[in-house]
């Protein structure tokens, strides 16, 4: 990876190289170079054993970038391919002095363009010779999850890069992909940095690993690309190897030192604390680090560090170590945060975060072998600090200018395995988020990522949590106790994220199962992410879950083909029911009593919870007793007066838009200008109490009117609402 990852290496180059210098030249450095083909070899003469880097460019294009160390006699050589007939801008930095030099690329014998039927040099068909043969190449694609893509023979592009080439067979394919200009950082879902520092992906050309990156390699006739995930730098595929700079030694040897120490199981408690002191060390001493490429470099060395403090915890039985432990992980997060900045891009901010909760994780954990309760909270306000300071620096990266930012903190799980992962909220830190009004806790691990309400058992907490996640086979157990006790239901629904990469026939229909004690299935619903790879839902139960397809196809739905898609897919989802085993009534209005129950359903309210309700005509034998008082209770829905709900009468759209508000509102969706609703143009009918609602559920699409009317007095019909319910479904989860 590392040859072809040297672009976020160089970006430290680039970020000096850029900076307007008034030494155009300095003696002592001699340029010189000479033209192969499309290749120009530059040899550069200055300091012998000093580091070098090199850009060249045409206007303000950059079209490579390297470094290297001068050798004994002061020489490195570089070699870039370029087109020919243009003339380029070469610069050289040694020791921050720098020199010019033009390279002037002269048309030469190379076939520039495989696919021009005027150029002599192309490849004939040889039944034809007149006839240009067609350029042919094969792409090959392996991850760490397998084979990819395997493609030959595909036909190649007027003037095509390797980048080109693979991000064009990859749209074709659907396949997803990150490309950060120019640098592959993901394909399908598998991101650089997921299996380690020295993880990500390298491309080969016919078993080369070139020295620039993939939109400087045009491609030829007859050309093998290989798209290759490494786990240590390109060493397993058979890539050259990736020297570090000094720094990244020191942090290698201080970490891979720290590492063996921890490991060895006849080390003293002395020895280990020493070791890890050295890992603090370190990124205390690089808190001063501005540069993007060395920023990234220090967190992928945070991720090796916090290995080193987890395996140091286990290892410990000492209080005071544990303590050293915790602290240390969160110091060495100050430091990372400290460096990582607003001009900072979203993946060094993404991966901050995920250092982040590595780390708090460990200083959690640690929690467990302290005794003193003033040490504890010390750790805890000071993971409560830095991790909400973290999250809110990514949201900013995030942003979506409908939504607040949510308050929030993110801690990784640990297990004895991969396939099980667990970790213990202490009370005093759920009583601490409550008071610091953090919004969501989210915790994650390998097999899930668990979203809470502080409060999400309740306010009055008992005890300490242990929350456990384990993958089993094609199934997910997701198990919570308190103490000696289960808990499989939840005051407050949570919502959790699993991966799921299998082929589907109609994301829609994708659904989530919760399969009870007694074998029995519940379907709970969910919503697929096709670019991450996973399935979001919500739950307030608790218990070993599964992901499938639910195909739901209503027979009469052929005058309603607008809603066709929501209502099949709610109904998949278990959100919304038929008339009938085939048949949905889609032209049937909707009660404020059904229309409290889809609400109650989707949002995953624990209905089970006894609420005293103020409305006299709402009988507590009735079906909608429950739902009513669920929606009722989370502020959603009011009566017609102080003492009557009227749950049989029709609900209209402007009572719905005014309790679909009030769902977004509290998922900290913006309230919004009532002018958007001059879209309407009997936006004068509005009551002025639905207003508010209208215009924040107009201004997200949940409502979008008909022939230019909002019609706020007219029923909602069952199709109405499956539509509705379908568009804000997706929103809330996400």
């Amino acid at each position: 990876m590392r040859k072809n990852m040297q672009r976020i290496m160089s970006l430290m180059l680039v970020l000096f190289l850029l900076i307007p210098s008034l030494v155009i030249a300095e003696a002592g450095i001699d340029i010189d170079y000479t033209q192969k083909g499309n290749n120009a070899i530059v040899n550069i003469k200055g300091t012998r054993n000093r580091p070098v880097s090199i850009t060249i460019k045409d206007g303000s294009r950059y079209y490579y970038m390297n470094q290297g160390i001068t050798d004994d006699l002061g020489k490195i050589e570089f070699s870039a391919t370029l087109d020919v007939d243009n003339t380029y801008d070469c610069k050289v930095n040694i020791d921050g002095k720098t020199a010019t030099k033009k390279i002037v690329m002269e048309k030469a014998d190379v076939d520039p363009d495989p696919t021009d039927p005027t150029d002599p040099t192309d490849p004939t068909d040889p039944t034809d010779p007149g006839k240009p043969k067609d350029a042919r190449v094969d792409l090959y694609i392996k991850g760490y999850k397998g084979v990819i893509l395997d493609e030959k023979n595909i036909k190649l592009r007027n003037r095509e890069t390797a980048l080109d080439l693979t991000t064009r067979i990859l749209d074709d394919h659907d396949i997803s992909y990150e490309n950060r200009k120019g640098y592959i950082a993901s394909i399908d879902g598998q991101k650089e940095f997921d299996k380690g520092r020295d993880s990500g992906w390298m491309f080969s050309v016919n078993g080369k690993y070139p020295d620039v990156g993939a939109g400087s390699v045009r491609l030829r006739d007859g050309d093998k690309i290989k798209w290759l995930y490494t786990y240590d730098l390109g060493k397993d595929i058979g890539a050259p190897s990736y020297k570090r700079d000094s720094k990244e030694e020191d942090a290698n040897k201080t970490i891979k030192d720290a590492l063996k120490v921890v490991n060895d199981k006849v080390a003293t408690e002395k020895e280990i604390r020493k070791a890890i002191e050295e890992v603090i060390k370190y990124f205390e001493s690089n808190k001063s680090t501005s540069k993007e490429s060395e920023i990234r470099s220090l967190l992928r060395d945070g991720a090796r560090a916090a290995e080193v403090l987890s395996i140091a915890l286990d290892r410990t039985k000492d209080q005071g170590l544990a303590e050293d432990i915790g602290n240390g992980a969160i110091d060495i997060i100050k430091s990372l945060n400290s460096i990582v900045d607003n001009k900072s891009d979203k993946e060094t901010v993404e991966k901050l975060s995920q250092v982040s909760e590595e780390h708090l994780g460990v200083a959690l954990n640690s929690i467990d072998k302290i005794k003193d309760e003033k040490k504890i909270d010390t750790i805890i306000d000071d993971i409560l600090e830095i991790s909400v300071k973290v999250e809110e620096k990514l949201s900013k990266k995030f942003e979506n200018p409908n939504r607040d930012i949510e308050k929030s903190i993110k801690i990784k799980m640990k297990g004895p395995k991969d396939d099980i992962s667990e970790i213990i909220l202490p009370k005093p830190l759920l009583e601490k988020a409550m008071s610091k009004k953090v919004d969501n806790i989210k915790l994650s691990s390998t097999q899930a990522l668990i979203e809470i309400k502080p409060d999400f058992i309740g306010k009055d907490i008992d005890n300490d949590i242990k929350i456990i996640s384990e993958k089993k086979n094609k199934e997910t157990l997701v198990r919570l106790s308190q103490g000696d006790r289960d808990i499989d239901t939840l005051k407050a629904p949570i919502k959790i994220t699993l991966p799921y990469d299998v082929n589907y026939t109609n994301k829609h229909n994708i659904t989530v199962t919760l399969i009870k004690e007694d074998g029995t299935k519940e379907i709970i619903g969910g919503v697929y992410d096709e670019t991450n790879k996973n399935v979001k839902f919500l739950t307030h139960k608790l218990g070993r879950f599964t992901i499938g397809e639910n195909k739901v196809d209503f027979k009469d739905l052929s005058n309603h083909g607008w809603a066709v898609e929501a209502v099949n897919s709610m109904a998949a989802k278990g959100i919304i029911d038929g008339k009938a085993k085939d048949k949905f009534d889609p032209a049937a209005n909707i009660t404020r009593a059904e229309f409290s129950a889809l609400t109650s359903r989707m949002l995953k309210y624990n209905e089970d919870i006894d609420n005293e309700l103020p409305f006299k005509d709402v009988n507590k034998n009735r079906w909608y007793y429950k739902s009513i008082s669920a929606v009722y209770k989370n502020g959603l829905i009011n009566g017609k007066s102080d003492i009557s709900f009227d749950p049989e009468g029709y609900i209209t759209r402007e009572e719905m838009s005014k309790i679909i508000g009030q769902v977004l509102e509290n998922k900290l969706y913006k309230n919004q200008d009532t002018k958007h609703l001059s879209r309407f143009n009997d936006v004068e009918n509005i009551s002025s109490w639905a207003k508010e609602g209208a215009t924040i559920t107009a201004h997200n699409g949940i409502i979008k009117g008909s022939n230019g009317k909002f019609n706020p007095k007219a029923n909602a019909t069952r199709a109405e609402t499956a539509v509705m319910l379908h568009r804000l479904y997706k929103l809330i989860i996400d």
